[in-house]
């Protein structure tokens, strides 16, 4: 993993990335099988019953749920309620796999986590395992250190990954984050935060699911949460020297989310946003071709706030107005992706 130097490229990182855990982290998709058909087997001993070992297919399939969905299905339909048992047998065997000193994890997890560390980005697991597994993925795959919080299906006040996700955005204070998995859950999650998703590959494929980008490694997860920066890069190539820069766009391209990272990139201290010059009695609604943004918003105090200042972002609609228009050197219109 290279890390960026550019500090342009490290302010548009995101502030927030949500890892999954199984098929993103790690490679749980090679070990976990055959585990699972000891598990099974154990339980059949117990039992005194012949039960079918799972397949690799159907035991991968089985990777992101959590409990009665994931161990039930592990076990023909007249055997299902047996459940907890068979969980009970094999966790412990879960364990010993993440313990014993082999590395389960994807090439260059590690460097990706670091990397995003070194460049002050927050890092959040969320995962629908239990809290022995997770603790295991921690401390014997030897991530527990680069990673700032994780929550899990036993985590308190948990009920869904989407829940994880809203406990992570709470914990850090930020909307500006990323989540990246490998499963339809993960998606949801992402979805139900309205957060961009990341894709890695392997169970699925590029197109399975809707996503902002797909990963077939952790050195592309990196190259993806970078683009930002390295698009930020090259329009600072292009601004104005001095830089009276304003960002526009139909509402939920995530104008706000830019705008910040820009004025980062570009040490910028002053980030406005048109909605704190909201009126709060806005008045009747003009006909066709009325003063929209006079009635909606204080010019008289926005234009205040620009005159005389060289330097400055200023996010919203209605930029390319003239009224604002004119005290911009550049507009940057984002639009959604098709």
């Amino acid at each position: 993993m290279t890390t960026p130097s550019d500090p342009i490229v490290a302010a548009g990182l995101p502030r927030l990335v949500i890892f999954d855990i199984d098929g993103t982290l790690t490679d749980t998709g090679v070990w976990w099988p055959p585990l699972a058909r000891r598990g099974v087997a154990a339980l059949a001993d117990e039992l005194g019953v012949p039960l079918p070992p799972p397949s690799d297919e159907q035991a991968n399939s089985l990777l992101g749920l959590a409990g009665v969905d994931l161990w039930a299905g592990l076990l023909p339909e007249e055997q299902r309620s047996h459940w907890k048992r068979l969980r009970a047998v094999t966790l412990p065997m879960e364990g010993e796999v993440l313990r014993e000193g082999k590395d389960h994890t994807f090439p260059g997890t590690r460097e990706l986590l670091a990397w995003l560390r070194h460049n002050g980005v927050a890092i959040a697991l969320a995962s629908n395992c239990g809290t022995e597994y997770l603790q295991g993925v921690l401390e014997g795959q030897g991530i527990g250190e680069l990673v700032d919080q994780a929550w899990c299906a036993e985590s308190p006040g948990v009920g869904s990954k989407a829940d994880m996700v809203a406990a992570a955005l709470a914990r850090f204070e930020t909307r500006d984050a990323v989540l990246v998995g490998d499963r339809e859950g993960d998606f949801a999650a992402a979805k139900a935060h309205a957060l961009p998703f990341i894709l890695r590959t392997g169970w699925l494929s590029e197109g399975d699911l809707p996503s902002q980008a797909c990963a077939r490694s952790q050195e592309e997860i990196g190259l993806w949460l970078s683009s930002r920066g390295t698009f930020l890069k090259l329009l600072r190539k292009r601004l104005t020297a001095g830089g009276r820069i304003g960002v526009t766009g139909p509402p939920g391209v995530g104008k706000s989310l830019f705008a910040g990272a820009l004025a980062r990139a570009l040490g910028c201290n002053l980030l406005l946003g048109l909605d704190r010059y909201l009126r709060s009695d806005p008045g009747p609604a003009p006909g066709p071709g009325g003063d929209h943004l006079g009635r909606a918003f204080d010019l008289e105090a926005l234009l205040g706030d620009l005159l005389g200042r060289q330097e400055f972002v200023l996010e919203g609609i209605f930029l390319e107005d003239p009224r604002l228009r004119s005290h911009l050197d550049t507009c940057v219109h984002l639009v959604a992706p098709a």
